[in-house]
């Protein structure tokens, strides 16, 4: 595979986050934490933008207009529509998790006791697909590549035989 696979943890329940970092780290993938949306947010314009984003719906905060999860969802997939966002929430309604999915999330995960092999399964997932992704897009540059070249050979013929009748 090309670059490390990036995650976005996006939990405001500090002890929940390190736990679930701690879980994760034997993916072998870079993750970066936030306790909010609004730091999510603020960091997914930058350079090193996540491939993935693992995110709470329900995000505590003193700021009465910061980002709550489905506010973070959508930016998300409005900055980046090829990112991943898969949401892990102690909230099991069935109309906030069809809303999720409408609004482009990967997969909706509820807190549970079954909660991390589910999430651990869907980055599995997730990265399987990039890594196919980048597979079917390098063997796409190099049929371009030898097409291009073919192309190139028979003009270079076409314009030798124009040239020397």
């Amino acid at each position: 595979m090309g670059k490390k696979i990036k995650l976005f943890l996006v939990e405001d329940d500090i002890l929940y986050q390190k736990n679930l970092t701690k879980k994760l780290e034997g993916l072998n993938i870079d993750i970066q934490c936030f306790s909010s949306g609004d730091d999510c947010i603020n960091n997914l314009e930058s350079l090193e933008k996540p491939d993935i984003i693992v995110l709470d719906l329900h995000l505590s905060s003193e700021k009465n207009k910061s980002f709550n999860g489905l506010k973070v969802l959508k930016e998300a997939k409005y900055i980046d529509p090829d990112i991943y966002v898969i949401i892990l929430t102690a909230n099991d309604s069935l109309d906030t998790a069809v809303e999720s999915i409408k609004e482009g999330a990967f997969d909706y995960i509820v807190k549970s006791e079954t909660a991390f092999v589910r999430l651990e399964a869907k980055i599995k997932s997730v990265i399987n697909v990039i890594e196919l992704k980048q597979t079917l897009s390098k063997s796409q540059l190099k049929t371009n590549l030898s097409t291009g070249l073919i192309i190139l050979s028979i003009l270079t013929y076409f314009i030798i035989k124009l040239f020397f009748r």
